[in-house]
């Protein structure tokens, strides 16, 4: 009877062990889902000021002919210009920015990206339920 009560406390103990990986491991994946999709998503250059007003974005991808393509920290409209922190893409160089809204020729703000959000949720889902259930077979086993 001793034994069976130690053999029990044994495989308890080890149940409870995998849990808080499960645990971490979801929360790992949920953040991955939660910050990994979004993407660049243009804006009309006609109704951009009002839409800046609208989203207040915290990044913008602007393209002009004559810098190319900069990404903005910070945007903001004054009067009839754009301005923010601007870097290129890929570079840590910055450096303060004024842009004609008439140079510009395309914006774009980050936004999430539901399509792509949705496909990673499903499969990140997938395989948080079949690694419980992976979990689960493995501790039932004597």
């Amino acid at each position: 009877m001793d034994d069976g009560g130690q053999m029990r406390s044994c495989r308890e103990s080890r149940e409870t062990s995998r849990r808080p990986s499960q645990r971490l491991m979801a929360a790992i994946i949920l953040a991955g889902v939660l910050t990994a999709c979004t993407s660049w998503q243009p804006q009309d250059l006609l109704t951009l000021p009002g839409a800046m007003l609208e989203t207040q974005p915290t990044r913008m991808r602007v393209i002009t002919q004559r810098t190319g393509t900069l990404v903005l920290q910070d945007p903001a409209i004054l009067g009839d210009e754009l301005i923010g922190i601007g870097s290129r893409e890929g570079f840590m160089n910055t450096e303060l920015v004024r842009i004609q809204f008439s140079e510009l020729t395309e914006a774009s703000f980050r936004a999430l990206d539901v399509p792509r959000s949705a496909l990673l949720g499903a499969g990140s889902l997938l395989i948080v339920f079949g690694l419980i259930s992976g979990y689960s077979s493995s501790s039932s086993a004597p």
